[in-house]
């Protein structure tokens, strides 16, 4: 009787886990997303999301007028600039251009989220079953993988790092042609290069969680299968590029040195953390961000405490020494450089040292991140252990997995347009001229005009260098302001005031007035029109 009612009960706990914490968001016109760490921010409230917004609204624009959507000539206006490095996911944003898809970007990154995490779960579910999990563990496997506390925050801040389905899908080929459970070399090939697309991050993650497959694998594949599988993968990131490098961009700056990959580590007590998001979360307060996190995004590495328990009982049960050892390299390899602990470096070396030290793995400064290859490890390890349990071991399984993973909402951030950011005549300067301001860009997605300023993840300070756009902000004499402003090619410019703290406004305010006559202080945002 318990074994009847538990198969019903997988998939209706399945698909409620996936689609109810998006009921809510669709009937809104906000996007999921929280702020980012204000440290972080030019001003309080902003987050990377609107930039990601703006991404979406950009390359539409571009497929829809056959433009190249790599390089966008509307910001730091007139000459433009590449975002082929650029920190977004091209695979994602390049679906949503498709016939029928949303055309409020907002909308669009919504749906794109959803979309990933239906498709993380697929590609979780389709992994597990290549390595012999029955269709009840396979579900089970998806869940652990598009639930995990690491994937779900980056949800709320970075979707390019959520969306890890197109490496799973790779992955479940990959592994599948080494088994000979019906892998493809094109089907590998060809979701390795869609996961370099979205982001370069997935290329570390899809070779690393290759390389342990590799090791993993009971049956040992002849020299020359392992050799064709490995050049599958190649064969995808080359593609990619040959795609991205020649559109050009700011990819190796050298300004990346191995102690920035300290702040971004993971910490031990980093996997003992449950999901602050899931019910256990919420009911305890668990904030997202602790102290001694770099930020919320990269400081929850975990998989959750569920799947991390039956992961070590597993490696006790079965002594499977080689399982644990390679998910001990997957932490280890997560900690950086330096031990941390308590947000503070320790003199311990680790061997995150020796690529961080390298021109080309300088760039990957976020080892905390691979905390989602112990999440892929642990579902799989779910889904072919849960024919395993006994049926209630599975009742108890699955309620601590919804006790701590299921998500009950999803928290949205505010996307109010200023009306005086709709008409407007281009080219527009949005004031305070700051490279770290995100907000903006979604007020260009509603007047459409050229801006000569902009945030990027990569580049953004050096292309307003280059404009001599910096410095407008908080400092400047306002003579100096003045003089620059009417010297730019600025048709329009736009002093957001209500995005500044009571402080800072007033000094603005001061700095400003002379360049706009009239204005109020009741009013959100002074304009001025050449």
């Amino acid at each position: 009787m318990i074994r009847d009612a538990l198969r019903p009960a997988v998939v209706l706990a399945t698909l409620a886990a996936l689609v109810f914490p998006w009921v809510a968001v669709f009937g809104s016109n906000r996007p999921v997303g929280v702020p980012g760490d204000p440290a972080d921010m030019a001003f309080p409230g902003d987050s990377d999301v609107y930039d990601q917004i703006w991404h979406f609204w950009w390359v539409r624009k571009a497929v829809s007028e056959g433009a190249d959507p790599m390089y966008c000539p509307v910001i730091f206006h007139p000459d433009g600039v590449s975002l082929a490095f650029h920190n977004v996911g091209w695979t994602s944003a390049l679906i949503m251009c498709l016939p029928g898809m949303p055309r409020n970007p907002v909308q669009a990154l919504n749906l794109a989220l959803f979309m990933g995490t239906l498709l993380t779960f697929v590609g979780g579910a389709f992994l597990a079953a290549k390595w012999g999990a029955r269709w009840d563990g396979a579900l089970v496997a998806g869940a652990v993988m598009a639930l995990m506390p690491s994937r779900t925050v980056h949800v709320l801040q970075h979707y390019m790092v959520a969306q890890i389905g197109w490496v799973l899908l790779s992955l479940g080929f990959f592994t599948g042609y080494l088994k000979k459970r019906g892998g493809g070399l094109l089907f590998t090939g060809v979701f390795a290069f869609l996961a370099v697309m979205e982001s370069f991050y997935h290329g570390i993650l899809l070779t690393a969680a290759a390389a342990a497959t590799s090791v993993l694998l009971r049956e040992r594949p002849a020299g020359v299968r392992l050799y064709r599988a490995w050049a599958a993968v190649a064969a995808g990131f080359v593609l990619a590029a040959l795609w991205f490098i020649p559109r050009g961009g700011p990819f190796f700056t050298g300004s990346m040195t191995w102690r920035e990959a300290v702040y971004w580590s993971a910490e031990p007590v980093s996997y003992l953390l449950p999901s602050s998001l899931g019910p256990a979360g919420r009911l305890a307060g668990l904030p997202l961000k602790y102290p001694w996190m770099p930020n919320a995004f990269e400081g929850q590495v975990s998989c959750g405490l569920a799947a991390t328990a039956l992961l070590v009982w597993v490696c006790l049960r079965d002594r499977r020494l080689s399982l644990a050892l390679v998910c001990l390299g997957v932490v280890i390899l997560s900690f950086g450089p330096l031990l941390k602990v308590g947000g503070r470096a320790t003199p311990v070396p680790l061997p995150w040292m020796i690529p961080a030290r390298l021109p080309f793995f300088a760039q990957a400064r976020v080892p905390a991140r691979l905390g989602m290859l112990l999440g892929i490890i642990a579902g799989v390890v779910a889904g072919v252990s849960f024919r395993r349990l006994r049926p209630w071991a599975r009742w108890v399984f699955l309620a601590a997995l919804a006790g701590e993973m299921f998500i009950p909402s999803l928290p949205l951030l505010p996307a109010p347009v200023p009306e005086a950011c709709r008409r407007v005549s281009g080219p527009v300067l949005d004031l305070p001229a700051d490279p770290a301001i995100r907000i903006t860009a979604l007020y260009q997605t509603v007047h459409g005009q050229p801006r000569l300023t902009a945030f990027l993840s990569r580049g953004g300070s050096d292309a307003c260098e280059e404009a001599g756009l910096t410095g407008l902000g908080m400092g400047d004499s306002m003579m100096v302001t003045q003089e620059r402003i009417r010297a730019s090619a600025a048709e329009t410019a736009l002093y957001h005031r209500m995005l500044l703290t009571p402080e800072s406004r007033a000094l603005h305010d001061s700095l400003y007035a002379p360049l706009f006559p009239g204005a109020s202080t009741e009013d959100s945002v002074w304009v001025w029109s050449r």
